[in-house]
């Protein structure tokens, strides 16, 4: 098996890492503006499906969040130095990125709506686990890729710059986009738009997961599952999060 190429010093962290870490959170924010602002416009006027199903299906799938995102948390926590969060970066684009372009696929309407609300029920909880692993692992990087605070600084302005253009997009080029792909249907519309986005989004992913490395180590000690997840629960701050 060939050798990994020597990762560059924390003092040879240069401009295209800074700029390929901040272009995940760009990734991140369309999804995430898009599930926010369209995705139960999308169940209730495109899919038809109840109203009530719909708040259903959104609270199970924050529920499952609940469990797999500390799951992801405590994994990379106990993973080996220098393979912590990328691994799992990498890993999960792929799947990720296919739930995004399954999540808008349209259901036929002549299947029976409690059909159609189970698979977009699972459909959508695939996605927001998935959604939640992929971005705990991105998350990790910030405490990983250098432990000096100026340079930590500059990852999280990255990261708004990318978060700011991402929400951007999704505010102003989503039904214009999905109204010119499906030539004024929308159920057509938002499955091709989705393929687009998945692609692109795709793309966004792959430049943290290819140029930024880990360097610095996460003292995890020998502390138990048990005595992580009880932090978690003593936390008020998560616990507001989380409610």
């Amino acid at each position: 098996m060939p050798a990994r190429p020597p990762v560059p010093p924390a003092s040879r962290i240069g401009l295209a890492e800074v700029v390929a870490f901040g272009a995940g959170d760009m990734g991140f924010n369309i999804i995430w503006g898009l599930m926010l602002s369209y995705l139960a416009y999308f169940y209730t006027e495109i899919c038809l499906l109840p109203v009530q199903m719909v708040g259903f299906m959104l609270m199970a799938a924050r529920t499952a969040s609940l469990v797999t995102d500390p799951a992801v948390g405590i994994w990379i926590d106990r993973r080996p130095a220098g393979r912590q969060a990328l691994p799992l970066l990498r890993g999960g684009i792929v799947p990720f990125i296919v739930l995004v372009a399954l999540a808008f696929l349209p259901l036929p309407h002549g299947w029976p709506v409690v059909v159609r609300g189970i698979g977009a029920t699972i459909g959508y909880m695939a996605l927001c686990v998935a959604y939640g692993v992929v971005n705990t692992a991105y998350g990790a990087m910030t405490s990983l890729i250098s432990a000096g605070h100026d340079m930590r600084l500059r990852l999280a302005t990255s990261r708004m710059v990318g978060a700011t253009l991402g929400s951007l997009l999704v505010s102003i080029a989503t039904l214009p986009m999905v109204d010119w792909l499906g030539h004024g249907d929308r159920q057509v519309g938002f499955a091709l738009f989705m393929v687009v986005v998945a692609c692109v989004v795709g793309g966004l992913l792959w430049l943290p997961s290819r140029f930024c490395h880990e360097r610095v180590a996460t003292d995890s000690g020998d502390m138990t599952v048990r005595a992580r997840v009880a932090g978690l629960l003593a936390n008020r701050g998560w616990r507001r999060r989380c409610c």
